[in-house]
């Protein structure tokens, strides 16, 4: 504890970027160390009213106090690679098999971002679930604002249950703008399909 205090006195030196160097570098030591240098900022903070030298220097308790709330923050913020949190929804998807009226299990689904001019770079690849639907097709972390493409491999699903498809695949391309979810629902039958942006 006495080691920390001797960095934030010396940090009380320069009180106006003790904040956003708190925030920048907060979430990470968070990672590993949260509770204990939580315990001891707060420490510092209560007291405060008890200690001589905190007393005679109130830079330095400001400069706790906002090392504090800075942590406070960071500590109820998942760090990704884009700052989108790890629970956001991005894309999702959904297969209703119109002919049968039930969802269409086990289909497999590639989606892919265009990247440059006409380069598809694939993201990821799922199957449907037992209710026709796939929660996540791409990452929080890899989620940004852009042009993608849906590639549903209908043609398997539809040989599986001994019927001809008219489609050997379907692609929907769609653009996604950034801190939004994108619900891709897709009604199908062999000779036609139709595909709207759901909820």
């Amino acid at each position: 504890m006495f080691r920390v205090y001797r960095i934030l006195e010396q940090l009380s030196k320069m009180t106006g970027l003790v904040y956003r160097i708190a925030c920048t570098v907060g979430g990470k030591i968070l990672q590993s160390r949260k509770h204990i240098v939580l315990k001891i900022l707060r420490d510092l903070c209560m007291q405060s009213e008890q200690d001589s030298t905190m007393k005679k220097n109130p830079v330095l308790f400001v400069t706790a106090l906002f090392m504090y709330s800075a942590f406070i923050q960071h500590s109820f913020e998942p760090v990704t690679s884009n700052n989108v949190s790890a629970n956001v929804s991005t894309i999702s998807a959904h297969i209703l098999d119109t002919t049968v009226g039930q969802a269409a299990q086990n289909v497999n689904i590639t989606i892919y971002r265009l990247e440059g001019a006409d380069h598809w770079q694939k993201l990821n690849e799922e199957r449907t679930n037992q209710d026709g639907r796939v929660s996540q097709l791409v990452s929080a972390s890899q989620y940004k604002a852009g042009i993608y493409k849906l590639h549903f491999d209908v043609e398997a699903y539809h040989a599986e249950r001994g019927v001809k498809s008219f489609y050997p695949f379907i692609e929907i391309v769609v653009k996604c703008e950034q801190d939004q979810h994108y619900h891709i629902p897709l009604l199908l039958n062999p000779f036609g399909y139709t595909t709207y942006r759901g909820t």
